[in-house]
């Protein structure tokens, strides 16, 4: 059986996050109001090019195919708006019938008082996918997924995400002493941000605009493909599990069948998802870590002396979980899962990929070459002789985007809300990344601005947007886009 998690996102889909770019058909409602009728709405705190959404599609086709048509879904990618909390606004969007179905990490529901997932986000306790897929095909998964109903809502399936990292920016994280007075940005959760405060670091909450323009010494991110900077590809701090639920009224008014198309098409994600064998799941971290090391990008590994000081350093929040009994009892019945799994060999990286400090070249102070404010307008008579995707029907020119250069970091407004990420310099060739995603061009300065060159490869939709006409600098970087 395939599965969409070992199928990795490698181009960032920035067409359809376009005003007036997105194809007929394609299933997005990026406006909000209420759909047609035969169509549900699907709230996805995520842009359309990552991992997670890439998932949401796939539950999308399901129901299309197991209801034949009769009920289709629409994506609203980037549901929560422009905000840190995006994805527990997501989850009110749900419970307040704004949309009809949720896709929202698990991490997301105890800032809305729900507790009965906080196993999945213990710290160090599952490390490997076997054990992601054994919990969630067990009773206890189904356990913890089914207390979303005490939240008002129809829970349907828990689909597996990727294992979490810590990935330095300014510092490596590898022992406990990384972690003291660093400042890491995390999706907002309580068992997240005591975890931090546990190792002695301060979470940071950033909206997407706000990943450009605020400086932090790290990430808590999947390994593959990962942000700008290093991982600790031995720390495994917890998995990333989506929650595919309902709004309570909008499932109860569906008929009996389409309720099963929704439940059988979250399964089936579900299952395709955490049916492989143990012995390839268990292995896997290290293959993603292989397909990591590409030249120019580099990893670290902590000590076994490093992971036990970490590990101990977690006894705090342990101590929180275990006050509630149902969380205890989870955490009590993933290890013994755990006991029964064959024992996983040490994650490794090659020695080619591996360093020990983090180079000049990663640090913000190594961008600010092209510190600046610049914009550059995408034409139609451009878009014709790009062609394809530029010529796309839906396609509206002129079209106008600002992009601020600041430090390491970068935001434009070439979606809505506003995008953005890191992006490093390594003689001529200027690499953007936007959240999981990487875009590589070559660049030549000139006296008004700067061109950029697609390395051969990228996603001709990403070439078009980013590189479709010379960017003009109208300044220094400017704190807030238009």
């Amino acid at each position: 059986m395939t599965s969409s998690r070992w199928c990795v996102v490698l181009a960032l889909l920035l067409v359809p996050l376009v005003g007036g770019c997105a194809g007929a058909g394609n299933g997005e409602d990026k406006a909000g109001g209420r759909p047609p009728r035969g169509v549900l709405s699907i709230a996805v705190p995520d842009p359309a090019a990552t991992h997670e959404s890439q998932l949401a599609r796939q539950f999308a086709a399901t129901v299309r195919r197991l209801s034949r048509g009769k009920l289709r879904l629409e994506i609203r990618y980037l549901a929560g708006g422009d905000h840190a909390d995006a994805e527990p606004r997501a989850i009110d969007q749900v419970r307040d019938g704004d949309a009809d179905l949720g896709w929202i990490a698990t991490r997301a529901w105890d800032e809305r008082g729900v507790t009965t997932l906080r196993a999945l986000q213990a710290p160090f306790l599952i490390t490997n996918y076997a054990l992601l897929d054994a919990v969630l095909r067990s009773s206890t998964g189904t356990r913890m997924l089914f207390g979303l109903r005490r939240a008002g809502v129809v829970p349907l399936a828990l689909v597996p995400g990727l294992l979490r990292h810590p990935v330095g920016i300014r510092r490596l994280f590898r022992g406990a002493s990384d972690f003291r007075g660093a400042r890491i940005r995390v999706f907002p959760s309580r068992v997240t941000d005591a975890l931090m405060r546990a190792l002695g670091a301060t979470p940071v909450h950033l909206s997407p605009s706000g990943v450009a323009q605020e400086v932090v010494d790290g990430d808590e991110l999947a390994l593959f493909p990962a942000a700008d900077g290093i991982p600790t590809v031995n720390v495994l701090f917890f998995p990333k599990v989506i929650t595919v639920f309902a709004n309570r009224s909008t499932y109860h008014h569906l008929s009996k069948q389409m309720q099963a198309v929704l439940l059988e098409a979250a399964r089936d994600v579900e299952r395709s998802n955490t049916s492989f064998p143990v012995r390839q799941a268990i292995a896997y971290e290290n293959v993603l870590i292989r397909q990591y090391c590409t030249p120019g990008r580099r990893v670290a590994t902590a000590t076994q002396t490093e992971l036990a000081a970490l590990r101990r350093s977690t006894r705090s929040v342990y101590a929180e979980l275990d006050r509630d009994p149902r969380t205890a009892a989870a955490i009590s019945a993933i290890r013994r899962l755990a006991r029964d799994l064959p024992h996983a060999s040490p994650v490794a990286a090659p020695p080619r990929c591996l360093t020990q400090s983090i180079a000049a070249s990663h640090l913000s102070t190594g961008a600010r070459l092209l510190d600046g404010t610049y914009r550059h307008v995408l034409t139609a008579a451009g878009a014709i002789a790009f062609g394809p995707p530029a010529t796309n029907p839906g396609n509206h020119y002129p079209m106008v985007i600002t992009t601020v250069l600041r430090g390491g970091r970068w935001i434009a407004n070439s979606s809505e809300p506003p995008e953005g990420g890191t992006y490093r310099i390594s003689g001529d060739r200027l690499t953007f990344t936007l959240r999981s995603d990487t875009m590589r061009f070559t660049f030549r300065r000139t006296s008004g601005g700067l061109i950029l060159t697609p390395v051969p490869g990228m996603d001709p939709g990403d070439a078009w947007i980013m590189s479709g006409s010379e960017w003009r600098r109208l300044g220094k970087p400017i704190s807030r886009l238009p």
